[in-house]
């Protein structure tokens, strides 16, 4: 998962002119799906699930900004099964991300989490 940034201090990254979901103290799926869609301003339609979010993550057509930041002060306390789905869906999406000109998805992590990330 060498698609993600890991940071020692959230704020140094520098957000201006980013859309940018803090995603932190998630305890649930459902809460961390709420999260993201609250934070990113998904569409309506948005399901809630796992597939619903790799075809948002990997959309952002509803978003002005070229530039989208997911900003985690925590790994999302759920469980192995899915926390590896969500980074996998997060991984993959960065590296669409980076062959398209219209937006930039950036996921940011603590320099704490990394070796959790990394082992998931």
């Amino acid at each position: 998962m060498n698609n993600f940034v890991f940071l020692n201090n959230l704020n140094e990254y520098n957000t201006e002119d980013a859309l940018v979901a803090r995603i932190e103290n998630i305890h649930s799926k459902a809460q961390l799906l709420e999260e993201l869609s609250a934070g990113l301003k998904f569409p309506d339609y948005f399901g809630e699930n796992w597939d619903a979010l790799d075809e948002c993550l990997n959309d952002f057509h509803w978003v002005e900004n070229s530039e989208i930041v997911i900003i985690h002060s925590n790994v999302p306390n759920i469980s192995s099964g899915e926390l590896k789905s969500y980074l996998e869906i997060l991984s993959s999406a960065v590296k669409n991300w980076s062959n398209v000109s219209t937006h930039k998805l950036t996921v940011i992590f603590s320099d704490n989490d990394k070796q959790t990330i990394t082992k998931s």
